[in-house]
């Protein structure tokens, strides 16, 4: 159940309006917007007629409303129903004391969960004639809401509207809500109506900028965060990554929440500025708010390009048993395979065999197993280069196969090994890209072999 003090407090504040009322609230029609800030003085609001003046509530309908008070707020709703049904059904109240009734039994609807009965009920007390403008709007405002659970959105939007277009002086809160209304209307258009939805969205953006004008020209109070978000959204939904990124660094200064590193990451990475991108993941990653392994890697990601050595420090730590909240899946081929290619880039080639390894096992092709050989050659661990260049030629589907065979025959070549280094050498041939260099590997492999024979006859060998 909700709490029903808000509501008392709104259906005491009509029953106050018996004494004389107030002057309403006015506002603005809405039909159409532009890009800018819906300014509060650009409005041109809506003129009423003369104020409407309730009628005095009797003494015994008041009574009987602070009866059902009671026990409304014990949950006793049958009962308070009874009373609330023989106030408004009563011989000789008044239209103003007749909706307060009907507005009463709405909110026990709204606490039971029965929004389609509340909404009939506020329906009901809109069609009731001569209520005072105040008492209107404040019934109007929360219709609005009720159509909003219910997820009828343009219904609510209509309501909304209206009670805007009389407004005065709307508070931040209430642009910010119609501004949110208009972003779930686009959410649920966007299901079938892609064009429709990007016109809420657009329409969304001048509520929420006059309502972050109206907090910033307050200065007892603050702009709330959420306030900021939607603003940022809504662009986003446009694709206006470029409002997106300004927004996102004035949220990250005022409230530097580990998701808003990642946004704002994710948008200059749009906009093609790389070095924000890599200065802001790189901060959000020492100060901690980077933890989510598709972060982590995208942070090593960023480092491969000029920091080689620090993309394997990110991989090597989120690896670690004792990671804690900050965690990389070593058992990800993927994984292993970028921490490989870091230690590669660092000149680490001791380091990136392991890794390599274990993501070459499960590629579907032989590259990494080639580039692992290619580690093993330039560290001269022969025995293992034989081994992965031979699994990279067995597995296939190589970009390079001519090169795995060069590569092989000069592993075996080193291993004085020749037969089996002309045999890889004569394979290689086949290849015309490394052809001339096979047939020259072939030739010098004749002449090595004539030379360490005659060596051999003089007994030098």
């Amino acid at each position: 159940m909700r709490p029903f003090k808000t509501f008392l407090k709104t259906t005491s504040l009509a029953l106050a309006l018996a004494a004389g009322g107030l002057v309403a609230a006015p506002a603005v029609d809405l039909g159409s917007f532009d890009s800018s800030a819906f300014a509060q003085q650009d409005r041109v609001v809506k003129q009423r007629p003369r104020q409407r003046v309730a009628p005095q509530v009797s003494p015994e309908f008041f009574k009987r409303y602070e009866t059902a008070q009671e026990l409304i707020a014990e949950e006793n709703y049958v009962e308070a129903l009874e009373v609330i049904n023989k106030m408004a059904n009563r011989r000789g109240i008044n239209d103003y004391e007749r909706s307060i009734a009907v507005q009463l039994r709405g909110l026990i609807y709204y606490e039971q969960d029965n929004f389609p009965w509340a909404i009939r009920e506020y329906e009901a007390v809109l069609a009731l004639p001569n209520l005072p403008y105040r008492f209107t709007d404040n019934i109007k405002y929360t219709l609005a809401q009720f159509y909003a659970i219910e997820g009828n959105y343009q219904k609510s939007l209509d309501i909304l509207l209206d009670w805007l277009s009389y407004q005065l002086d709307p508070r931040s809160s209430q642009w910010h809500y119609i501004a949110q209304t208009y972003y779930q209307l686009g959410l649920q258009q966007d299901k079938t109506n892609k064009n429709r939805a990007l016109e809420s969205y657009r329409k969304g953006i001048p509520l929420i900028e006059t309502a972050i004008d109206i907090a910033k020209a307050n200065p007892t109070t603050q702009v709330r965060e959420n306030l900021y978000e939607l603003q940022f959204v809504l662009y986003y939904e446009l694709s206006n990554y470029s409002k997106v990124r300004d927004i996102l660094e004035i949220i990250i200064v005022k409230w530097p929440r580990p998701r808003y590193w990642v946004q704002l990451s994710a948008m200059y990475s749009e906009l093609r500025e790389d070095e924000k991108q890599l200065a802001v993941m790189d901060v959000g990653y020492r100060l901690g708010f980077i933890t989510a392994e598709t972060n982590l890697v995208t942070v090593a990601q960023l480092y491969m390009i000029s920091a080689p050595y620090l993309s394997a420090k990110v991989l090597e730590k989120g690896m670690r048993d004792d990671c804690g909240d900050a965690c990389i899946d070593k058992e990800k081929a993927r994984n292993q395979k970028l921490l490989g290619q870091a230690h590669l880039n660092a000149k680490d080639f001791a380091k990136a065999g392991k890794p390599l390894s274990l993501a070459a096992a499960e590629e579907e092709n032989g590259e990494l197993y080639f580039q692992l050989g290619v580690v093993y050659m330039s560290i001269e661990e022969w025995e293992k280069a034989e081994d992965t260049l031979q699994k990279a030629i067995k597995k296939g589907d190589l970009k390079q196969e001519g090169e795995a065979y060069l590569r092989l025959g000069s592993v075996y070549f080193n291993m004085e090994q020749f037969k089996k280094a002309e045999d890889a050498f004569k394979a290689a041939r086949r290849f015309p890209k490394v052809r001339k260099n096979a047939k020259g590997w072939i030739e010098y492999i004749v002449a090595e072999k004539a030379r360490l024979k005659r060596l051999a006859a003089a007994g030098l060998r």
